[in-house]
């Protein structure tokens, strides 16, 4: 059954309540903070996602490229066609998100705590499901096998759907991120959407956490 957005967003705010209650209990404490494994990424445009402190690498994968974020820093890091702003359709349009190296089947989790508030049709005929937490709202894209339903709180590190496979043979997770309360992703043409913001940052710190799987 559909959910309305004034249902989704009223689910939202009760997640938000609960990260509210949790961050005035550690009233006095420092933000907690993570290692940062490399150099800080160029601004493409829209605001940093800040999000959780010490995130969890969205994707479970083996694959030999997996862990890479593209990035510019007066430099080039990684695949500059995956990274977040990239040219899209002869520059018509600009990646709202960042391409991630993975396999189809591999587990896709929640890089950080929150609640489920839609499960959407997406590009190759697969899926993407948005996560709103406490700091804003991330997207998970082009996976299938959702293992999670709207208004499902999820853990961090919780498998939430699989890397999906597009008719041409490729696979990927593609990783976007939004202003909090935002309940459904958009695309940037020429001048980006007011709700966007840019995960390079976020997805740099969690990187450190397949350091300590390692």
């Amino acid at each position: 059954m559909a959910i309305s957005s004034t249902v989704r967003l009223a689910m939202i705010g009760a997640a938000f309540g609960v990260g509210a209650a949790l961050l005035k209990r550690a009233t006095g404490r420092a933000r907690p903070t993570c290692s940062y494994p490399g150099p800080r990424p160029r601004s493409r445009g829209p605001a940093f996602y800040q999000g959780d402190p010490c995130p969890v690498w969205p994707v479970r994968t083996e694959h030999s490229r997996g862990g890479e974020v593209a990035f510019e820093d007066g430099g080039f890091h990684g695949n500059m066609s995956r990274r977040f702003s990239a040219c899209r359709d002869g520059c018509s349009r600009h990646h709202a998100g960042v391409d991630l190296y993975a396999r189809a089947g591999d587990v896709v989790q929640a890089a950080e705590a929150g609640i489920v508030v839609r499960n959407q049709s997406f590009a190759g005929g697969l899926r993407a499901v948005l996560i709103a937490s406490q700091w804003g709202t991330l997207l998970y894209g082009e996976v299938d096998d959702v293992m999670v339903k709207v208004g499902d709180r999820v853990g961090k590190g919780q498998p939430i759907a699989r890397v999906g496979l597009w008719p041409s043979g490729s696979h990927m997770l593609h990783f976007e991120s939004y202003f909090l309360g935002t309940t459904q992703n958009r695309r940037w043409h020429k001048k980006a959407p007011a709700e966007l913001r840019d995960p390079t940052d976020f997805l740099l710190r969690a990187q450190a956490s397949l350091s300590k799987v390692a």
